[in-house]
């Protein structure tokens, strides 16, 4: 049999039903606790936002590096094999071996050796190259001949963008300049190479060639070539 509560044991009860409806947060204490998780969001956040970028310029830095490096890789490669073999182009017109400068076009165009064949192709191991600056791109041009034929055209590829200057130096070993050197390994330096050699002069060659190549974000960057076959 269920006696009904007593005046005290009533007042014990509502005291406890008090006590547990106020045990919870204030809105004080809510909102503090809001203001703090959107603090620590907004610092991960921003945390996260700057890796990301860091890594996105890692990313074209390396991509950029890599680009610049294969570019004086393919002009080293095709100078330090540059030999002295003169071509016909296609109207049969004899081109030296070697010419180039910022009065030319292309810029410079050579003969070079080691051009490997590994599908064993019924061609030279022989390449005549060129490498042509427009549009602030530098471009480097390849036939399949040495000796052109009127339908015979290059095959073209693109090096590196954002060239704002291409330029190059001979030095020219032949002539006689005493007191006037300016280099100590002999010789002077001439701005453009056999622009209209004729077949007699087609074999001159320079000793080394100068090679500057200013990037719209990297400046200038300069390197000197020894000829193999001077």
């Amino acid at each position: 049999m269920n006696l009904p509560l007593t005046l005290p044991r009533a007042r014990d009860s509502i005291r406890s039903v008090t006590r547990i409806q106020v045990a919870g947060f204030t809105l004080i204490e809510v909102l503090i606790a809001m203001a703090i998780s959107a603090i620590v969001g907004v610092m991960a956040f921003s945390s996260l936002d700057v890796t990301s970028r860091a890594l996105d310029v890692n990313r074209r830095y390396a991509e950029r590096l890599s680009e610049v490096n294969r570019t004086w890789a393919v002009i080293a490669r095709d100078l330090r094999q540059t030999i002295p073999r003169s071509v016909r182009n296609q109207y049969g017109t004899a081109q030296a071996a070697l010419f180039g400068g910022s009065a030319t076009q292309p810029i410079l165009e050579l003969t070079r050796t080691g051009w490997i064949n590994p599908r064993k192709l019924y061609r030279s191991s022989m390449q005549r190259v060129s490498y042509h600056w427009e549009n602030d791109s530098l471009y480097r041009e390849y036939w399949q001949n040495l000796d052109r034929s009127t339908q015979s055209q290059p095959i073209r590829s693109l090096l590196l963008e954002g060239v704002t200057d291409f330029r190059l130096r001979f030095l020219d070993g032949s002539n006689d300049i005493s007191g006037g050197n300016d280099n100590v390994f002999g010789g002077i330096w001439r701005e453009d190479w056999n622009a209209n050699a004729v077949e007699s002069s087609s074999i001159a060659m320079p000793l080394a060639i100068e090679v500057t190549i200013e990037m719209d974000d990297w400046g200038e960057a300069r390197r000197l070539f020894a000829l193999a076959t001077p």
